[in-house]
C-alpha cells in the first residue's frame, strides 16, 4: 500500500510540474507597494531606467492609474483586476523603449519545447500600429542597464507578424521556443531601432505623447504545451507565427548570398550583428533574393525574414 501511495503521489507532482507556469505572477494579480501609494505587479520589473505602468482597481482613486478608465484609454482585464502597459515604439521619442523582465520559476532545459503565451490589446489613445517588433528574450543574466533606448538583444520569438491595432479586443499571442539551456530570465518588449519598424496610421488622441504604439499585457504563460492554458472568449484574435530555417548559400560567404524562402511572399529582411543591432532592414516580393555585406566586418550576422504570415531566419557568416 504504501508503495503505490509513493507511485500516486510521483505521478502527481510530475503532472503538477508539467502544468506549471514557469513565469511567476503571470496573471499580475499579486502585487507589491510602490512609491505614492502605487502598487506594481510583484515578481516583474523593468531591466531599462524606463517604466512600464500597472493598471488595477486599486488605483482607481488615483485617476491615471486605474481599471477599466485610465490616461490612456477604456480596458477591462482579460482576468483579475489588473494587467500591465508600455511604451513599444514613440514617434517623439526616437528609439526609446520600455520592457518588462520576469525571473522563471526555474532555469529552461536544454532542447525542450515551451510554449508562449499572453493577450495584449493597443490602447485607444495611440495613433500608431506595429508589427513584427513585439519580441520576447531568454536569457540566463538578469538585465539591468541605466538606458532607456531599446535593447539591442535578438529576440527568441517575434509575436506580431500582423499590426497590433485592436483596441477593444485582448488578442492572443503564442509561440513555440526550444530552450538553449540555463535560461533564468524573460524580457518582453521591442528589440529594433525605429528605422527597422514598420508602423501605421490610426485614428487616437491628439496630443503628442499619444503619437507612439503603447499595448496593454494580461496573463501571461510558459510551460508545457499540453497545458497551454484555453480560451473561448468572443472578440480574441490568435497570432501565430512560427520560424522555419531560410536556405543560404553559399554560406559562409565574402560579400553576396543567395537566399531561398519555401513560400513567395511580400517579406520584410533584416540582417542583425552579434550584437543584436539591425545593420540592414529591406523587402523583397517572391521567395528568392540576394543580399550584398561587402564593406562590412566579418563575423557572425543573423538574418530574419518576415511576411504577414510567413517568418524565417539563419546563421550567416561573413569571412574575408
Amino acid at each position: 500500500m504504501r508503495a503505490i501511495s509513493i507511485i500516486i503521489y510521483i505521478m502527481f507532482c510530475a503532472f503538477d510540474l508539467s502544468a506549471q507556469n514557469l513565469i511567476p505572477n503571470g496573471d499580475l494579480e499579486d502585487t507589491i507597494p510602490k512609491n505614492f501609494d502605487l502598487k506594481f505587479a510583484a515578481e516583474w520589473d523593468s531591466p531599462t531606467n524606463a517604466t512600464p505602468d500597472y493598471y488595477t482597481e486599486y488605483h482607481n482613486n488615483l485617476n491615471n492609474r486605474g481599471v477599466p478608465y485610465n490616461l490612456n484609454g477604456f480596458q477591462q482585464p482579460k482576468s483579475g483586476i489588473a494587467y500591465v502597459g508600455f511604451l513599444v515604439f514613440s514617434k517623439p521619442n526616437p528609439d526609446f523603449r520600455e520592457y518588462l523582465q520576469n525571473q522563471l520559476v526555474r532555469e529552461l532545459k536544454k532542447d525542450s519545447v515551451y510554449c508562449f503565451q499572453v493577450y495584449v490589446n493597443l490602447a485607444d489613445s495611440f495613433t500608431y500600429a506595429t508589427r513584427n517588433t513585439l519580441g520576447v528574450y531568454f536569457t540566463d543574466k538578469m538585465v539591468d542597464t541605466n538606458s532607456v533606448l531599446y535593447l539591442g538583444y535578438v529576440p527568441n520569438l517575434i509575436l506580431d507578424s500582423n499590426y497590433i491595432e485592436e483596441k477593444q479586443s485582448w488578442i492572443k499571442m503564442h509561440s513555440n521556443y526550444k530552450a538553449a539551456g540555463g535560461e533564468k530570465y524573460l524580457l518582453i518588449g521591442n528589440f529594433s531601432n525605429d528605422s527597422s519598424i514598420d508602423t501605421m496610421a490610426l485614428t487616437g488622441g491628439s496630443q503628442l505623447y499619444y503619437q507612439a504604439t503603447y499595448l496593454y499585457f494580461d496573463d501571461f504563460y510558459l510551460g508545457s504545451c499540453d497545458s497551454l492554458p484555453q480560451d473561448t472568449s468572443i472578440g480574441l484574435i490568435e497570432r501565430k507565427l512560427k520560424f522555419k530555417e531560410a536556405k543560404v548559400f553559399p554560406n559562409p560567404s565574402t560579400a553576396q548570398f543567395n537566399i531561398e524562402v519555401k513560400k513567395a511572399d511580400a517579406y520584410t529582411l533584416e540582417v542583425m550583428d552579434h550584437s543584436g543591432r539591425a545593420v540592414i532592414s529591406d523587402s523583397f516580393n517572391g521567395s528568392t533574393t540576394q543580399l550584398n555585406l561587402a564593406g562590412f566586418s566579418e563575423g557572425v550576422y543573423f538574418l530574419r525574414i518576415i511576411s504577414d504570415r510567413r517568418a524565417y531566419y539563419q546563421k550567416i557568416i561573413l569571412q574575408d
